[in-house]
Parts: C-alpha cells; sequence; structure tokens
C-alpha cells in the first residue's frame, strides 16, 4: 500500500509491510492446519479439537504472530489515524486488538497489573 507523501510515509509503509507479511505467514499455517481436518461427505469437518497455546511449533509462531501483530497494527492505526483523520475512531474497529496488546503483548497483565486485572486475566495473559 502506498501513502501520499508525508513526514510519516515511511513508517507506515514498513508497519504495513511487515502487517502483510505476518497476515500471509498465519495464512500459511491456517491452510495446513485446514488440509489436515478431517471432512464427511457432507463437507463438515469432524474431530475437530481445539487447543491451547504451545500445543506445538505452529501453535508457539501463531502466538508470535499475535503478539508482533498486535504490537505493529496499533502504531500503525494511531500514526494514520493522525496523519489522515479518518471519522471512524480505530478504537472503535480494533478494540480486541488494542486489549490483546494492552493486555498480553506489550504490557502483561501478568507483570503489570491494573486495577481491573483479577487473578484469572494475570494468569491468562501470560499463557496460564
Amino acid at each position: 500500500m502506498d501513502f501520499p507523501n508525508i513526514k510519516e510515509t515511511h513508517f507506515l509503509e514498513s508497519l504495513w509491510w511487515g502487517l502483510e507479511h505476518l497476515a500471509g505467514e498465519n495464512q500459511k499455517i491456517e491452510d495446513r492446519v485446514r488440509g489436515r481436518l478431517r471432512v464427511d461427505l457432507g463437507g463438515n469437518v469432524v474431530g475437530l479439537a481445539f487447543s491451547q497455546f504451545g500445543g506445538g511449533p505452529e501453535h508457539t509462531v501463531v502466538l508470535n504472530y499475535f503478539v508482533w501483530y498486535s504490537n505493529s497494527l496499533i502504531p500503525f492505526v494511531k500514526i494514520f489515524s493522525k496523519a489522515y483523520s479518518p471519522a471512524e475512531d480505530w478504537k472503535k474497529i480494533f478494540p480486541g486488538v488494542l486489549k490483546w496488546r494492552n493486555k498480553v503483548s506489550a504490557h502483561t497483565a501478568y507483570t503489570n497489573p491494573r486495577s481491573d486485572d483479577n487473578t484469572y486475566s494475570q494468569e491468562v495473559s501470560a499463557g496460564g
């Protein structure tokens, strides 16, 4: 994606490239996992089991992608919003990413608890 010649151009383009790269790498993992799913004659997935992060190498990589993505997306949208003043508030568009970033990837509730972080949210932010 190209951004008009503004002072933030280089940083926005660099972050955008990184976000696209992470999304593409995550898509490859999703496609591999999807290829291993069993499907019945009607095309429905059978025997699907959910697992926690850390359940294998792909899960570990996906966790890192989430950390990297959220720590790149939030600065991107903040700088983009300052440079272009969009009508929509980015916090309303990406509330889940912002919460993940603030509670897990940038400032874990486990190490930096806030007054609204209960014991469960603190433990979950550290993979518990």
